[in-house]
């Protein structure tokens, strides 16, 4: 990781992936326990993660995902990186623990995000869960809704991306699953 990001990491609030520094970062949640909602998370401040916590990271972006993945574990999440949707879909199937959720970067080479989201969706349902796991889309992309009314995704981050928006809604997910 280099020093920008290793900065970042270590003490900074937000990362601006790609060139897109001048979009408001945020984080939507698309599906409560009640059906369908849209809920912008503002302002949330990262408190403690919920322990054992298990979250797969699809991003292309070596770099990205380096940053995702650290800020991920300072914040006490156990935090597993793919390159694409292939190996994340491998790394899910091969878990022995199951992930708790999947962040998946909307575009990467070869198997991106929303093919991905679909192979994953079909997969059964944890042992002791009464929910899939949550997946949620990852991009720099303005123009999603047709992603995000697939029934797919559970939540949308928007890059860049505020951590303790990230954080809040990680714990918020988890919570309904």
């Amino acid at each position: 990781m280099g020093p920008a990001a290793k900065g970042l990491c270590e003490g900074g609030e937000q990362a601006y992936c790609g060139g897109n520094t001048g979009l408001r970062p945020r984080a939507r949640l698309l599906r409560g326990a009640e059906g369908p909602t849209v809920m912008s998370i503002q302002n949330t401040g990262a408190a403690d993660a919920i322990p054992g916590l298990r979250v797969l990271v699809a991003e292309d972006n070596r770099v990205n995902r380096e940053l995702i993945l650290a800020v991920l574990r300072r914040l006490g999440y156990q935090a597993t990186g793919a390159a694409d949707g292939a190996e994340a879909i491998a790394l899910f199937d091969a878990a022995e623990t199951p992930f708790d959720l999947v962040l998946l970067d909307l575009n990467m080479p070869g198997v991106g995000g929303a093919e991905a989201a679909r192979e994953l969706h079909g997969r059964p349902i944890p042992a002791g869960r009464d929910r899939p796991v949550p997946l949620v889309l990852m991009t720099a992309e303005t123009d999603v809704i047709d992603h995000l009314t697939t029934g797919l995704f559970s939540g949308y981050v928007a890059k860049p991306l505020a951590w303790n928006d990230l954080d809040a809604l990680i714990k918020r997910l988890v919570a309904l699953s």
